[in-house]
């Protein structure tokens, strides 16, 4: 299993996590800070500013199909499998081989 090194926007920590570590799109309007909960795997909602819940559909996909740079919600660790919680995170760009 090949691991791929990200950025968490939380901590601003190096992490390598697993190419199928599941992640989703970031929501238009995200909080700053949020977290995402997604239950039954396509459900996810969030905390507004204002602190109402907004829902939005998501769409897991591995860690392994995210380019370089981008920015998206990575699952954490643990959870249950219906509902897993999803943090903002940067994909690291590698640096140009010599």
């Amino acid at each position: 299993m090949t691991g791929i090194s990200i950025v968490e926007s939380w901590t601003g920590n190096l992490t390598v996590r697993a190419a199928d570590t599941l992640t989703i799109d970031v929501p238009v309007n995200l909080p700053k800070g949020a977290d995402v909960d997604v239950s039954d795997g396509f459900r996810g909602s969030y905390l507004s500013t204002a602190g109402n819940r907004v829902h939005f559909e998501a769409r897991p996909r591995p860690l392994s199909w995210r380019s370089p740079g981008e920015a998206c919600l990575v699952a954490r660790w643990g959870g249950v499998r219906q509902s897993r919680r999803f943090r903002l995170c940067s994909i690291v760009v590698s640096a140009p081989s010599a």
